[in-house]
């Protein structure tokens, strides 16, 4: 693409802004297929091209400066479904005069569908991967400008959960989330053998501004785009965040990452956990004391990025939020009733 880009710009062609587009981001897959058309029901052969949260249609390959057939925006996709066994093809040859077996549909929100078919089985099935990759990632994507409508900036990417640059590829299920609570939302339970992610199984980030897949980092090695994907980041537990209003630190003896400022804490190794200074003094040590699911919402607590406190008189650990609602109902520590005094 780069040095298509570069002839057309020696022989000062005119680019279009679709090829403008695309040059910016990465391209996710590209390939010839057929695609119906919608009114005469005939196949035509197409350049198809996934790049940035567009797909681009061609008459010719690669020939980006002249204006797409077609393009459909990715996030106003419904569904996408195979068409299984419409041709008995056995030679896996495209043929333009009968229906495909290999084709598939993409119906948008506005009930429009556009039909393509592929030339094999796997180079289909790669096409609706791609295509399902980018549609779950953009069902979960919230994007912060700096000002409303289609010409304002953007500050930063991520989900209803963090503020991160990227979404990354879980080894555990090879399949692309923008984070553990995104994953586990969907992945974890006990039906069909659930689980939840450890950070070791991120395996791959994609950047959220170009789409270019790389390995785990906090900066874009796609040249053209060289953006960082966080404020924070930390290469311990691959944990990303780009809210600025966030204080993070990474404790080596806790192994995991901290909310707060790191100058405000200590770690009590008997605990096994970091405390506020001002907690420090006056706290009941218990060995091990977050290595517990939190009494009221059962989140792990030792690995929690929401803050936790302890019981006054018996030191059990439970969440600050999740205390202050409990206390309204009780007084009483939820595991081992003891009271709470303030």
């Amino acid at each position: 693409l780069t040095s298509t880009m570069a002839a057309v710009k020696s022989n000062e062609e005119k680019i279009s802004e679709a090829a403008m587009e695309i040059n910016k981001h990465h391209i996710q897959i590209e390939g010839w297929l057929l695609k119906k058309s919608r009114v005469l029901k005939k196949w035509r052969k197409r350049w198809i091209v996934l790049a940035g949260n567009t797909i681009y249609t061609y008459k010719n390959q690669k020939e980006y400066t002249s204006e797409p057939t077609e393009t459909i925006d990715i996030s106003s996709i419904l569904t996408i479904k195979k068409h299984e066994g419409n041709d008995k093809n056995k030679n896996n040859k495209i043929n333009t005069n009968i229906n495909h077996q290999y084709s598939f549909e993409i119906e948008l929100e506005t009930k429009l569908i556009f039909v393509f078919a592929a030339d094999s089985i796997t180079y289909r099935d790669e096409w609706i991967k791609e295509l399902n990759k980018l549609i779950n990632l953009n069902r979960e994507c919230l994007i912060t400008k700096d000002s409303l409508g289609k010409n304002g900036k953007i500050l930063s990417f991520g989900c209803k959960h963090f503020r991160r640059n990227c979404s990354y590829l879980c080894s555990c299920c090879n399949k692309w989330y923008f984070c553990s609570y995104c994953h586990d939302s969907v992945e974890s339970g006990f039906i069909n053998g659930g689980h939840e992610l450890e950070r070791k199984s991120i395996i791959a980030i994609k950047c959220c501004y170009c789409g270019k897949e790389q390995k785990p980092s906090n900066k874009c090695i796609n040249n053209k785009c060289n953006k960082s994907m966080s404020n924070y980041y930390c290469s311990i537990c691959k944990f990303w965040d780009n809210d600025p209003n966030h204080k993070l630190f990474h404790c080596n003896k806790c192994g995991v990452c901290r909310s707060g400022k790191k100058s405000d804490y200590i770690h009590c190794d008997k605990c096994g956990v970091c405390l506020d200074k001002t907690f420090y003094k006056s706290h009941k040590c218990m060995e091990q004391s977050t290595k517990c699911d939190c009494p009221i919402c059962g989140d792990y607590l030792h690995m929690s990025d929401k803050p936790v406190t302890f019981w006054t008189h018996c030191g059990h650990a439970i969440h600050v939020k999740c205390m202050e609602e409990f206390l309204v109902y009780d007084t009483l520590c939820p595991i081992c009733r003891e009271p709470w005094v303030p």
